[in-house]
């Protein structure tokens, strides 16, 4: 198998999988009757990634991590893809033609983003010693302990809002959306220490649109759903200047050094506190 080929394999795999949890619980939140505790796990899980987990992999890094490329060349395109479901979430309501909208804008997304991981080449190698049928029946098994704990996080997530008397939608942003972001977090770590920063930083932003609008969009397809707007409006004001701030970190030959980590997850607390 070629580079290019494994290159584009890899890259739609690591997205698929790091995008799961949220995915499950959106949908979930989304039919149980509590849209807001999804969308604020899929908004929170976004800043969460661009500060927390950057920050995160900054600090924890042995070396400053060298970005070799930029992971879209035009800033301002990554920029339109996270500004796009905000702009239709100005309504407070999500139909299924947003849904087939930002389902679109990800396909878009996603090929455009091959067309950036064709050349490139990665290193492959049988990490763990699993064969290619025990790795699909991990994975398998995996994906089904996820449902499962995806349930059961949405039910008691609303209890836990019910007793704490607030809206489900904070502990969608304030828990749900940091232990979502957990494969994010493992993978970039491990890819940073075999120095692989580029591979590391630029999955986490695949992941980031991958939300905002795939995610996002199927969810809206087989369950529309209505929220207060504030939501969306405070929340994407944070995650749109957190894309802001990471891809100035993020330009191409730059170093994203361990106090600009530490300014990411300064700028977290911040969001949280608020």
């Amino acid at each position: 198998m070629s580079f290019e080929l494994r290159g584009v394999i890899s890259f739609l795999i690591i997205t698929v999988i790091s995008i799961l949890p949220e995915t499950i619980v959106s949908i979930l939140s989304a039919v149980q009757g509590f849209p807001s505790l999804g969308l604020g796990t899929l908004l929170g899980s976004n800043v969460a990634d661009l500060a927390f987990v950057f920050g995160t992999v900054a600090l924890l890094s042995p070396r400053a991590l060298k970005v070799e490329s930029t992971f879209i060349k035009k800033d301002y395109l990554f920029l339109a893809f996270l500004l796009f479901p905000l702009i239709l979430g100005f309504t407070g309501h999500y139909s299924r033609l947003d849904g087939a909208l930002l389902v679109a804008a990800s396909v878009l997304f996603f090929y455009l983003m091959l067309q950036e991981k064709a050349g490139s080449e990665r290193k492959w190698n049988n990490a763990n010693g699993f064969s290619l049928a025990m790795s699909i029946g991990v994975l398998a098994g995996s994906l089904l302990v996820m449902a499962a704990s995806a349930h059961y996080t949405v039910q008691y997530a609303v209890r836990i809002a019910e007793g704490f008397a607030v809206t489900p939608a904070l502990i969608g942003l304030l828990v749900l959306a940091l232990g979502t972001t957990l494969p994010e977090l493992l993978f970039s770590v491990r890819a940073a220490r075999r120095a692989q920063a580029t591979l590391a930083l630029g999955d986490i932003l695949g992941t980031v649109i991958a939300d905002a609008t795939l995610v996002l969009g199927v969810t809206a397809l087989i369950h529309p759903f209505s929220f207060n707007p504030r939501l969306v409006i405070l929340t994407g004001f944070f995650m749109l200047l957190a894309g802001i701030i990471s891809l100035s970190f993020l330009r191409s030959g730059r170093v994203l050094t361990n106090s600009e980590g530490g300014l990411l997850l300064a700028f977290y607390a911040i969001f949280i506190i608020l």
